[in-house]
């Protein structure tokens, strides 16, 4: 279970290039004004609405609601600047912080480019930017097109507390915008992020599918070669800090866990074993790519809940998922199934927080998913997937309604690709009739549906099952009247 605490997003309220009218402009006008005039967080917000929202608020018939309005507005701004860290956290004077005084430095200077690098760095250094642009990206790969919404619904999934309607990433895209990071579609320089980072979201996704021990054999060498960079090191002497760090491993199996995979995916080169001095494991060395790419950054960023596969998988579209489940390769098929529970649990609105693989590592078709909703109640859901030509027996019905008891969960999902005996949707009947658990069966039809049409299909379709879970326990309210 994912118990990490959650992240928020720092909120630009209505400090964005778009609401004041472009970037340079705005931030020159309002660094100016605070550094000039030593101005109380009233006086600026006064500032600050007789320049941008004098005219707002028209709906408002009352002059001084009106008024009162457009301050609310114009103490937005500030807030906004001060969530970004450009002006101090104190709320009596307003006071740059020193980041703030270096845009104002440029912007007087001239040197625009260099302003909008600054506050693109900071973003994504030190405000998750750099998480935002990896959710966008996954949303891209799997939809086609990016819509902030979709970001913020991505975001959830890895682990922010982002609420409902909430467009901070959105208006941190428009000031990323400014350092052309990405453009007004999401569209991503990865070049430019690199420039500012010191990495792309392709060395992210190449870090995350390194298994934990490769990871910490490679910043180990770091470690090693930082006397001389590029410098070769005896592949076992890296090895050995591994054993004082309590990283368990199996030593006999290195070169082809550790050492052969790194080398094969860039990260570090290998000399050729049998040279005489260090026969058993050669030596080693990193490579342009683990010279260059920031570790301690790179692991700032938010931790996913769910495997690095499965989240890289997850940005294939759903036909190509479904049609996975076809596929001759058991492994694919496997990874195929454990999309298909993550994507249907993110098309109800549900964050995926823990993934029990089963059956031979998928070999034997079937997953299970625990995903939870938070809205004006807490769910938790067990969503199991099996991709099987036979009809789902009773037994695995009440294998999962035990495996429910068990986890505390409110919802038991089961989906097959083909259908459901007859004992078994009388169990899912009986155990809906005399318990607090849901349990709802999705058959092969259903799937077939939602390869079709997609989210709305899927949605619909667990709407209808939950009216029938709602018919089955109408009694139970029966009941709780004669007790009463």
């Amino acid at each position: 279970m994912n118990t990490a605490p959650k992240r928020r997003l720092i909120a630009a309220n209505e400090f964005t290039p778009r609401q004041l009218g472009g970037a340079a402009d705005a931030l020159n006008f309002l660094l100016n004004t605070i550094a000039d005039r030593g101005l109380s967080q009233q006086d600026l917000s006064e500032v600050i609405r007789d320049r941008w929202f004098a005219s707002s608020a028209q709906n408002r018939t009352d002059p001084m609601k009106r008024r009162l309005q457009q301050l609310k507005r114009a103490a937005n701004v500030v807030t906004g600047m001060r969530q970004y860290s450009i002006i101090s956290p104190g709320r009596d004077l307003i006071v740059l912080t020193p980041m703030g005084a270096r845009l104002r430095s440029m912007l007087s200077d001239g040197r625009e480019r260099d302003a909008a690098d600054l506050l693109a760095s900071h973003l994504l250094r030190k405000a998750d930017g750099v998480d935002v642009l990896r959710a966008a990206e996954s949303v891209r790969r799997r939809e086609g097109a990016v819509r902030g919404q979709e970001v913020a619904s991505e975001l959830r999934l890895r682990g922010f507390d982002i609420p409902n309607n909430n467009a901070a990433a959105s208006k941190m895209r428009q000031w990323l915008e400014w350092a052309n990071v990405v453009d007004r579609d999401w569209k991503l320089d990865n070049p430019r992020l690199r420039a500012l980072v010191g990495y792309g979201l392709d060395e992210v996704s190449d870090w995350y599918s390194l298994t934990w021990t490769q990871r910490a054999y490679l910043e180990v060498l770091r470690d090693a070669s930082s006397v001389v960079a590029g410098a070769w090191v005896p592949a076992r002497q890296a090895l050995a800090v591994l054993d004082e760090r309590a990283v368990r491993f199996d030593r006999a199996q290195a070169r082809k866990s550790i050492y052969e995979p790194l080398a094969r995916s860039g990260w570090l080169e290998l000399s050729a074993s049998g040279d005489g001095r260090h026969s058993k494991g050669g030596d080693v060395r990193l490579a342009a790519k683990g010279l260059t790419f920031d570790f301690e950054a790179v692991g700032l960023l938010a931790p996913d809940p769910l495997p690095s596969g499965l989240q890289e998988a997850l940005s294939q579209p759903l036909d190509v998922v479904l049609a996975d489940l076809n596929s001759q390769d058991t492994g694919r098929k496997g990874l195929a199934l454990e999309v298909l529970a993550a994507r249907i649990a993110l098309d109800l609105g549900l964050i995926p927080r823990q993934l029990r693989v089963r059956g031979g590592e998928t070999g034997g078709a079937e997953v299970d998913l625990l995903a939870e909703q938070a809205g004006f109640s807490f769910e938790r859901w067990t969503v199991q997937c099996k991709n099987q030509r036979a009809a789902v027996p009773v037994s695995v019905v009440a294998k999962e309604a035990g495996v429910a008891a068990v986890l505390r969960s409110n919802v038991v999902l089961i989906v097959t690709t083909s259908s459901f005996t007859q004992s078994a949707r009388a169990f899912a009947k009986s155990v809906n009739e005399i318990s607090a658990t849901q349990i709802m069966l999705l058959d092969g039809g259903a799937v077939a549906d939602y390869a079709k049409r997609g989210s709305v299909a899927i949605q619909e379709h667990v709407h209808l099952l939950a009216q029938e879970v709602g018919r089955q326990k109408a009694f139970q309210g029966a009941l709780v009247s004669e007790v009463e």
